[in-house]
């Protein structure tokens, strides 16, 4: 997988591919940004199974990353099956690194 756990990493998406980040309050991922910094990075971490999951932005790195279906927040304390993503390459051999995260 190109995401290394203990790595960190900006991600783009949403409709109009901006940058994402974790709002201070609730955690809530937003894809609304123009440039990335440190509060548009997300932790790698391991988690077993060949999945990845992420711990998001604004709060020191300190809050998984969960799959509520209609969007992502990094609010949860622990890792369980909704902080657990699976890592598909869209991209081809010798072009940027492109990816998609699946959730449980």
């Amino acid at each position: 997988s190109p995401l290394t756990p203990g790595s960190r990493v900006a991600l783009k998406g949403g409709r109009s591919r901006r940058w994402c980040t974790s709002e201070p309050q609730g955690g809530r991922v937003a894809c609304d940004r123009d440039s990335a910094g440190p509060g548009e990075t997300f932790e790698v971490v391991d988690a077993g199974g060949g999945k990845i999951a992420l711990r998001g932005g604004r709060l020191g790195h300190r809050q998984y990353c969960a799959d509520y279906r209609r969007g992502m927040a990094c609010n949860s304390s622990r890792l369980g099956d909704r902080e657990r993503f699976e890592v598909q390459v869209l991209s081809r051999e010798g072009q940027p690194t492109v990816v998609a995260l699946r959730g449980s």
